[in-house]
């Protein structure tokens, strides 16, 4: 990722460069894939970001309604946290929780486990932010959902970057074949029709 924002420009033109040597056709193809790179990009960083903001300002209001102290810094960490995918949010609602229970208070402990597994840790992270995804970048909210799911598991921590990029890519080239290959044959069917 650092290479690619760094030298991306330069990738970019030499793809592009390369393309505009080739037939109407395939150019059109490659440039379909370049397109779908930006995607995968977009999809990752701005959904990243957004699903950061979001998990900052709920947590905030989760934290103040169970009355944890500093909740706006401790919202700011856990948006942080969410933003950075090794880690995850949990590594702050847990000792919130922890302390809410060791200074006594049950039910603000227990309100702040319930909330932060069902809203922070399932909610936002593995439908809201595939969601987002799918709406900002035009390609399947499935996709982006099985990205942010199998990344993790193929690639460990470094696959919750990877994963949605790579099955963005994925369905891009597939429904860019398939669009290459359907005009393809009208084109021949149109051919044929003519004559």
């Amino acid at each position: 990722t650092y290479h690619f924002m760094r030298n991306g420009h330069k990738i970019i033109d030499f793809i592009k460069a390369y393309a505009s040597t080739l037939p109407a056709e395939d150019e059109h193809f490659v440039s379909s894939i370049l397109s779908g790179l930006k995607r995968g990009f977009d999809v990752l960083f701005l959904t990243y970001i957004t699903t950061s903001l979001i998990i900052t300002a709920a947590s905030f209001v989760g934290y103040s309604v169970f009355g944890a102290p500093h909740a706006f810094l401790l919202a700011l960490l856990t948006g942080l946290f969410g933003f950075l995918p090794i880690f995850g949010v949990w590594m702050v609602y847990v000792p919130v929780a922890a302390y809410m229970y060791y200074i006594g208070n049950v039910f603000a402990a227990a309100g702040i486990m319930i909330f932060g597994v069902v809203v922070l840790t399932i909610f936002i992270p593995f439908i809201l932010q595939p969601y987002m995804g799918a709406k900002k970048s035009g390609v399947s909210a499935l996709t982006i959902l099985l990205g942010f799911f199998s990344g993790p598991v193929i690639f460990g921590a470094k696959g919750l970057l990877l994963g949605p990029i790579l099955f963005v890519i994925t369905e891009t080239v597939i429904v860019e074949y398939m669009r290459y290959r359907v005009s393809e044959k009208e084109g021949v069917e149109n051919s044929v029709s003519e004559t």
